[in-house]
């Protein structure tokens, strides 16, 4: 009889090829997958700034991007907590939800593991005026594992009141910028602590 089957020696060789394909290819899919919630995060903020714009604007009013824990008031420890977009009518200072003003969005805390810090600009809050001007200009930094510097996203907002993500333009996974002398230096400041 004639029996077909795997041997040992098929069974360990497989099971050896197994194992590294999975140690090449899972670390790859993480760090995709990483960028990719990294992306998604950086693209909730920028969605936030721009429909603050555009509420200012299209309803004459000032709109407030606020850091918030708990989706009903401005405040909390940090941005990674939540924020909110609404139309501060009263332009109180610092922004106040009032009963009578509306919250056009709110924004859940960021997963474990993630955080968002700003530039001492933006340590509260962005306010934009009906003519689509914000208060200051400034800087957001996404990260993962606040330790890795390349596990981050930037978002600029300048005084204009217009928002953008970060180049990349050295292609060395870490978000820059081109300073006055028209040098591309690396954000690498996952937290700021004087701005």
């Amino acid at each position: 009889m004639n029996h077909q089957g795997f041997t040992l020696l098929d069974l360990l060789v497989s099971v050896a090829i197994i194992s590294i394909l999975l140690t090449v290819g899972v670390p790859s899919v993480k760090a995709t997958l990483r960028d990719a919630h990294l992306t998604t995060l950086a693209n909730d903020l920028l969605g936030a700034l721009i429909l603050a714009r555009s509420e200012a604007i299209r309803r004459g009013v000032t709109v407030v991007v606020c850091k918030s824990a708990d989706g009903i008031q401005c405040g909390g420890s940090g941005w990674d907590m939540g924020w909110i977009v609404f139309v501060n009518s009263d332009e109180d200072s610092p922004p106040v939800v009032d009963t009578t003003e509306e919250i056009l969005r709110r924004y859940e805390a960021l997963p474990a593991n993630y955080s968002l810090a700003a530039n001492h600009n933006f340590v509260n809050q962005v306010s934009y005026r009906p003519t689509g001007r914000s208060n200051t200009m400034g800087r957001f930094v996404f990260c993962h594992d606040q330790l890795v510097k390349d596990h981050s996203r930037a978002l600029f907002v300048s005084i204009s009141g217009r928002a953008r993500v970060a180049d990349d333009e050295n292609h060395n996974g870490i978000p820059d910028w081109r300073n006055a002398d028209n040098e591309i230096v690396d954000i690498t400041a996952c937290s700021f602590n004087a701005g």
